[in-house]
């Protein structure tokens, strides 16, 4: 029998209900925290890349989805310094990769799928990608689906679903990576004026 403290309520209960409260606050910190990218342009272009390398922190259960918030947006090229302006023209979002690294213990390892879904800001536009699955390896797939990515309007939500494929166990530990192109103003330095054309000699009287 479950042992009773004061109030009436079994141990055992009081417990499974603090570590369930704990697991729920631990997947909102993680939704609210955002996966933050490193950025990189395409020297002297308009086409520059978000890279996401980020771990789902909670565990998640068989059969179920959990997501996390990716940000993007204005920054800086990671390799120039330069600063650039996140395009929020319509087709901004022109395509990239994505995939994942599974956790693997004495057990075997998780089995994992992660897909992406792109969002305007108003959320009445949705573009979600094609699954990408990672189990003992670590995957990358083009970010595609049969539906094309929509060009309007502009996509700057994204969220990250990893969807558990475990049949007993939790998955954890689930790292996604992704890649995202798209189009940006960057601060490239303007080219420098040709010199001066040197005037011809007069002619003679």
């Amino acid at each position: 029998p479950n042992r009773i403290r004061a109030g009436g309520v079994p141990f055992a209960m009081r417990a499974s209900a603090a570590l369930r409260s704990l697991a729920l606050a631990s997947l909102a910190v993680a939704a609210s925290a955002g996966c933050k990218p490193a950025y990189t342009c395409d020297p002297g272009s308009s086409v520059c890349h978000a890279r996401y390398s980020c771990e789902f922190q909670a565990p998640c259960l068989p059969g179920a989805t959990c997501t996390q918030s990716f940000d993007i947006g204005d920054g800086v090229d990671a390799t120039s310094g330069l600063p650039f302006n996140y395009s929020t023209a319509s087709g901004s979002v022109t395509g990239g990769s994505l995939g994942g690294r599974s956790f693997c213990g004495p057990a075997g390892c998780d089995d994992n799928a992660l897909a992406l879904t792109f969002q305007s800001q108003d959320l009445s536009i949705k573009w979600v990608s094609a699954s990408c699955e990672s189990r003992e390896t670590p995957e990358q797939c083009r970010l595609a689906t049969k539906t094309p990515i929509p060009t309007s309007p502009p996509l700057t939500k994204i969220t990250a679903q990893q969807t558990c494929l475990n049949k007993v166990t939790p998955c954890t530990y689930y790292k996604a990576e992704a890649v995202v192109d798209f189009e940006a103003a960057v601060a490239w330095p303007e080219p420098p004026s040709p010199p001066p054309t040197a005037s011809p000699p007069p002619s003679p009287p």
